[in-house]
């Protein structure tokens, strides 16, 4: 075989090497080393465009310096190095895809894959007997079997890399993450078959290597891949300043076909070489001088946040003790002297009024600190239920919420309407944090209300139990009905009339009927004009088991 006296893509060549590069030190500092996340696949992503430039650099050294020489030896050794940058390529597609988005790295059932790997690199290194001969009339040259085994091994593990991506696909239900797969499968998989053909099979069965230096050029097909996901995609998350990026790149293709054309003159293409390096490094070193910079003022930003997230924790966990044992020995005292369980004790009407309302004030104060405290466990990942309550009847659960609150009730003048639809059946619920949810919807029924208040439990639905508890008070706005499950998010007109509201009561709720495996929703037609909340717990079928950690 022949080396013939084509047009070589020089710049083109060293575009592909140098912008592979650029892009893979950009994922390898931005996705892999300083991101939180950590990526495994963008480790083995960058090492797939750390083999494309050094795939490149050997070709370029071939070119420019391997051929003028004629000296067979030499172009033997080259050619070993740019099959052996070839295969291990390919062997960097599997890994990158079995890491795809799973954020492992390869388990030990996948170590087989570098059997074959160094399998056909020990047939790429050995000579005569390997896929190059030492032939010197022919400065490329084959031997049969070795090669078919080394295009075996390439078509193996490109179908094993889109198997493993579509799986991932089929699998995957966020839509970044498919759309990701979706581009890698195509694009790469395109760049692998057209770098396959121009560098192995072509240059096999026709004897000439008129295409064998496209094969790097193809590889711009990846970097096309990286930057769509990058930005269109979100890819790995990654926030660079690309439009920068981009100019580079461009700027540095002119300037590398500049450099490489045979119609400038020597002077000329010396000083736009030099240029074009210098571009380069201004660039690149700045961008990534300030991505560096910026990471690492986020990440001390972080640890400083968590510290002060941990303190925060810790103080109310241990301060928990302090704030509920006086509290309670408080509630207790008056609840025995306003319910008269003490015949001993002799106060006046208006004494006991006094002291009724202290009660009250007491009562809030304690469901306040519990709402904070649970509001804490939260975000601490210690909130949970544990739902082995069965045979719970939800209609006896709602009379007792009701018989609590009747003095609350009749001071605020208002009436309760419970009724049921359906057959009454009992459900498996956590009882203690379905009624701590209740409550909380019960006394912003009461506190918003006008004085009615109809609550309705529907056991016709197939799977689920409905509880509706609607109020003919201020009613909700559309904007506040979507802000109002978030912690210390209130009404516009709630801190009016209700100003000793902690602004949890229906965060906690939500948190207490998901984990149940339900959803809670809010209606209402404007203001002034009542609000209706529903409940809706699964019956007992496939719940969600969840221990409390609290």
């Amino acid at each position: 075989m022949v080396y013939t006296d084509q047009l070589i893509p020089t710049g083109l060549i060293v575009f592909s090497g140098l912008a592979n590069l650029g892009i893979g030190v950009y994922i390898y500092l931005f996705a892999y080393k300083l991101s939180n996340k950590n990526h495994i696949a963008a480790k083995y992503l960058s090492y797939i465009c750390f083999g494309i430039f050094n795939w490149t650099l050997w070709i370029i050294i071939q070119t420019l310096y391997v051929l003028p020489l004629e000296n067979i030896y030499i172009l033997y050794i080259n050619n070993v190095f740019i099959y052996f940058s070839f295969i291990t390529i390919i062997q960097n597609f599997v890994f990158f895809a079995i890491s795809f988005f799973t954020n492992k790295e390869v388990s030990k059932k996948y170590k087989f894959l570098y059997y074959p790997y160094i399998f056909t690199l020990a047939l790429i290194i050995i000579p005569q007997i390997g896929i190059l001969k030492l032939d010197l009339t022919n400065p490329i040259a084959y031997n049969s079997i070795p090669y078919y085994i080394m295009c075996l091994y390439v078509i193996s593990y490109l179908i094993l890399y889109i198997k493993i991506l579509a799986h991932k696909h089929s699998v995957s239900n966020i839509r970044n993450e498919k759309n990701n797969i979706e581009l890698f499968v195509m694009l790469p998989s395109l760049a692998i078959i057209l770098a396959f053909i121009t560098s192995i099979i072509i240059p096999f069965f026709s004897q000439n290597t008129m295409f064998i230096y496209y094969g790097p050029v193809s590889m711009l097909i990846l970097l096309v891949t990286v930057l769509i996901g990058i930005l269109k995609y979100k890819l790995f998350y990654i926030k660079l300043p690309i439009l920068r990026l981009l100019v580079t790149l461009i700027i540095t293709l002119i300037l590398l076909i500049m450099r490489f054309s045979i119609i400038l003159e020597q002077l000329q293409s010396n000083i736009l070489f030099i240029f074009m390096f210098s571009c380069i490094y201004i660039f690149l070193t700045r961008e990534v001088y300030v991505g560096l910079k910026k990471q690492l003022l986020l990440d001390i930003k972080k640890k400083e946040l968590e510290v002060a997230l941990n303190a925060k924790n810790n103080f109310l966990k241990n301060s928990s003790h302090q704030f509920r044992t006086p509290l309670t020995v408080i509630l207790g005292y008056l609840g025995m002297i306003v319910n008269k369980e003490n015949s001993k004790y002799e106060l006046n009407k208006l004494a006991l009024e006094d002291l009724n309302k202290t009660y009250t004030s007491a009562k809030n104060l304690n469901d306040i600190i519990n709402d904070v405290l649970a509001a804490n466990d939260v975000n601490a990942g210690k909130f949970g239920v544990n739902i082995i309550d069965k045979n719970v009847n939800l209609k006896q659960l709602l009379q007792s919420i009701i018989d609590e609150k009747r003095e609350l009730l009749s001071s605020r003048a208002t009436k309760v309407r419970l009724k049921t639809k359906g057959e009454n059946i009992n459900i498996t619920i956590d009882r203690a944090k379905i009624k701590e949810a209740i409550n909380n919807i019960f006394d912003n029924a009461i506190f918003y209300g006008k004085g009615q208040i109809d609550i309705v439990i529907d056991y016709t639905l197939s799977d689920f139990v409905a509880i509706s508890i609607k109020d003919n008070g201020v009613g909700i706005t559309i904007v506040d009905s979507k802000k109002i499950w978030k912690k210390f998010e209130r009404g516009r007109r709630s801190t009016q009339i209700n100003p000793n509201g902690s602004g949890l009561g229906l965060y906690l709720a939500k948190q207490i009927i998901s984990q149940h495996g339900g959803v809670i929703t809010v209606e209402s037609d404007g203001l002034n004009k009542g609000s209706k909340f529903i409940l809706t717990i699964p019956k007992g079928a496939n719940l969600p088991i969840t221990k409390s950690k609290s």
